[in-house]
């Protein structure tokens, strides 16, 4: 999973004569505070999605231990993963060791995966609802915009607004609901 110049691996080293009890498969899958929902699903969840193809149903997983059911049904969404093999940080002997070396916060294509991944292993259709059937939100402001500085925009200007208003009024030009 590695990309461009090598991680440094320090920390994995092969082991002189591997212990009997020695795990077949293990991904290093723990970032800060992957037990709460957010921070596991942008950084456990992202990881998870990039090795798809590196694990099995057998791969155990090295990461903090879920604190609550989002989580825990998150992994089983994403890879199907069982409280057995989640592994807390610690020594691991395994013969098989699969880490990312970088996986980028919020990459829309693994986001993506990640979603279609999750609604099929749920026995919904990954791709979701058609767009002629999606509900249309259409946000407007009557606020001038005024820029003094990045943080105090007070409203947002629509250009080519006409198109979009027309739809959102009735035939007397007042506001539908």
């Amino acid at each position: 999973m590695c990309e461009g110049a090598p991680a440094p691996h320090s920390q994995f080293t092969p082991a002189r004569g591997m212990p009997s009890q020695a795990e077949q498969e293990v991904m290093f899958a723990a970032s800060p505070d992957s037990h709460a929902f957010q921070h596991w699903r942008d950084r456990t969840g992202l990881m998870l999605t990039q090795a798809r193809h590196l694990i099995s149903s057998e791969t155990k997983y090295i990461t903090t231990l879920p604190r609550d059911s989002t989580v825990s049904a998150h992994w089983q969404l994403i890879v199907n993963a069982t409280a057995q093999q989640l592994i807390p940080p610690g020594v691991v002997h395994a013969w098989k060791l699969i880490f990312s070396c970088d996986t980028p916060l919020l990459h829309p294509y693994l986001v993506q995966r990640m979603s279609e991944s999750m609604l099929a292993a749920a026995g919904l259709d990954p791709r979701g609802t058609p767009w002629k059937d999606r509900k249309v939100l259409l946000l407007i402001g009557r606020r001038t915009v005024v820029y003094t500085t990045a943080l105090s925009a007070t409203g947002t200007i629509m250009m080519n607004a006409s198109p979009y208003l027309s739809s959102c009024c009735s035939e007397e030009g007042k506001e539908s609901d």
